[in-house]
């Protein structure tokens, strides 16, 4: 299955040619573009009606599959609101061990990356927040409810409409907004670009400056704020998360199994290392330990000194592997470069908006 996706994801990415499949990608892709379509008709023309709760609803998403910096905007997002709000996170945690039940993560209770999911857990190492993991989001935001959260934050939530949201934000890559222009799975594409009307707000993220004529472009679509961001790497960081020291021009060897490895690869890249050897593995995937054995005797040959792999995988690997190997991460986070001071007043104009206080 693993040899099958990464064979797809090429000929999505026009890195293998694959004139045989590429056919039967695209017959299932317009069955998968005609079924989002009708789905959102039966919701437009109010066939079917979201429900709604008694707490004021966030949802972060996309409309490309993966890669557009969710969870970092979610930990920016969560740090502006929390000293105001009782925030809960409401995230399906996949490939979990509770992904098909619900259960509510309070901030002193342990759980692994395997129970929860390694971005929930990243993510509570520095939030203090509640987290309610589960597939089932109506069950989550019912449980958020019943424990009196004001804001529920829903995690890849945009094609949910069996919700009522009062905010729905939308992030998308600078350099690949649309990704090919085809839906999954002969392109990325999760909805068409015309569904960014029911955005509110609209992150760019990936973006080196403010760009006027792409907003203008996106402005065809939305009458949503939009907002230009990017990902800001803090350090490289040790397994007692602490910074550390690594001099420029230090060989390093990487791996990551994130869905957008080309900006991992390029912001240490540009920090000044030179990368000797790399792994990508496919989103989410966890590297097994005789993959990991095998990857940094690989590394050692090329005369890569350091290992620097993503705080998404490292929280994965077991303590026994950690202090074994000169392994360490690099850190990110999520930085607005457009209207920095506006994203969470707006935030707040929505909430005033829904009369809430």
């Amino acid at each position: 299955m693993k040899k099958i996706f990464l064979y797809i994801t090429e000929i999505i990415e026009e890195n293998r040619k694959g004139f045989i499949i590429k056919p039967f990608l695209f017959f299932f892709s317009k069955i998968f573009q005609f079924l989002i379509f009708f789905k959102n008709i039966f919701y437009d023309l109010k066939f079917f009606k979201p429900e709604k709760f008694n707490l004021k609803v966030i949802s972060v998403g996309n409309i490309v599959a993966g890669g557009t910096g969710k969870t970092p905007f979610i930990k920016y997002l969560v740090q502006g609101l929390k000293k105001r709000y009782k925030i809960a996170i409401i995230s399906r945690g996949y490939k979990s061990k509770f992904e098909k039940k619900n259960i509510v993560v309070f901030p002193n209770e342990k759980f692994s990356p395997s129970d929860i999911g390694d971005e929930n857990f990243m993510l509570r190492e520095d939030l203090d927040v509640i987290f309610i993991i589960g597939r089932n989001r109506k069950k989550s935001l019912k449980m958020a409810e019943n424990l009196n959260v004001d804001i529920a934050i829903l995690d890849d939530a945009f094609q949910n409409r069996k919700i009522l949201k009062n905010i729905e934000i939308v992030l998308l890559n600078y350099d690949s907004p649309f990704s090919n222009g085809h839906f999954l799975p002969r392109g990325f594409l999760r909805e068409n670009k015309k569904s960014l009307k029911r955005a509110d707000i609209i992150i760019v993220n990936n973006s080196k400056f403010e760009d006027e004529n792409f907003s203008k472009n996106l402005k065809k679509f939305t009458n949503a704020q939009i907002y230009f961001a990017k990902p800001k790497p803090i350090g490289i960081y040790n397994f007692e998360n602490k910074i550390v020291e690594i001099p420029k021009n230090s060989k390093i060897s990487i791996f990551c199994s994130i869905a957008s490895p080309k900006y991992f690869y390029n912001f240490l890249n540009e920090m000044g290392f030179e990368i000797k050897h790399f792994k990508f593995l496919l989103d989410h995937e966890k590297i097994t330990n005789s993959e990991l054995e095998t990857f940094i005797e690989d590394s050692f040959e090329k005369k890569a000194e350091i290992i620097i792999s993503t705080h998404k995988d490292i929280v994965k690997l077991k303590s026994s592997i950690k202090k074994n190997i000169n392994l360490f991460y690099l850190k990110i986070n999520f930085e607005i470069i457009s209207k920095k001071t506006l994203i969470l007043s707006n935030l707040e104009f929505y909430n005033d908006k829904c009369n809430y206080k």
